[in-house]
């Protein structure tokens, strides 16, 4: 009896480690995919800052405004060439989709992207946080160096937290005479990021409103601003377009707000779980 007995603790502990470690697993992947949400948020954050950019403000928008081309034949062909790529460069293609969408539209179309990605973001960072509490709450009366693996397996993977406060290289082993360092500036940049489509969307609307009231119109001659050219259906359209690009930039905000909100939690709990 005494030796089945042993056995059955030995098969329960087994399967109790095992599970941990799938538990584990589980923290890493919910880890991953917030990196790969966070990623995906970035690039189309930047990909709409930057074509906003090239469309409205770069150096090229001056050749379009030109009347003739210029007498040389050469410089001509490189005028040509540098407004078709203008041009171009006004739209962002979306390959998964097979289609290209234009900047002037931006306002309708990369709104409710960046809505769904930052939702997708807020749902990773959301799960993340939901698992590793949980990991951490079933573990908590374990041993020093169980809660300690435990500790430095999620760590370990943590991109967006920073558990130990620390922003500077370590040049020391002994915990004891190690200073904490932390980098506000560092800190603060993570936190641009998070609200990067919100930026995106907000530098969007303004350069809307710009290129109607306050720009000259690039695909017209003269190139009055294209309130000139405006009637009631193409302000009613602005004001549709605009006003819906508000809302969802408003939610977007709170979206990105209490994803920052998950990590900061995050953060706090793996603290307290196995502090330094």
């Amino acid at each position: 009896m005494g030796t089945q007995g042993n056995n059955e603790k030995n098969s329960e502990k087994e399967i109790r480690n095992t599970v941990f470690q799938f538990r584990l697993e589980a923290t890493r992947d919910a880890q991953r995919m917030s990196r790969i949400a966070f990623l995906v948020s970035t690039i189309v954050s930047l990909a709409i800052i930057i074509t906003t950019w090239n469309a409205y403000y770069s150096w090229n928008v001056h050749f379009p405004l030109q009347e003739k081309w210029h007498e040389s034949e050469v410089t001509e062909e490189v005028q040509h060439q540098i407004i078709k790529e203008w041009v171009e460069s006004s739209f962002i293609s979306v390959p998964i989709l097979g289609i290209k969408v234009g900047i002037f539209d931006g306002s309708v179309f990369g709104s409710i992207a960046l809505l769904i990605i930052s939702i997708w973001f807020f749902l990773s960072i959301r799960r993340e946080n939901h698992v590793i509490r949980f990991l951490l709450r079933d573990t908590k009366g374990k041993s020093s160096r169980v809660k300690k693996e435990i500790y430095h397996g999620i760590a370990s993977y943590m991109l967006f937290a920073n558990i130990t406060r620390e922003d500077q290289p370590i040049e020391d082993l002994d915990e004891k005479h190690r200073k904490h360092r932390p980098d506000s500036l560092m800190r603060m940049a993570f936190k641009i990021l998070v609200f990067i489509p919100s930026f995106a969307i907000t530098f969007l609307i303004i350069s809307d409103i710009f290129t109607v009231y306050i720009l000259p119109a690039y695909y017209r001659f003269p190139h009055d601003p294209l309130f000139e050219y405006f009637g009631f259906d193409d302000a009613v359209k602005l004001i549709i377009m605009e006003g819906l690009a508000f809302v969802l930039l408003i939610l977007i905000t709170i979206i990105c707000r209490k994803t920052l909100s998950y990590v900061e939690s995050t953060t706090t709990i793996l603290r307290k779980y196995c502090p330094d």
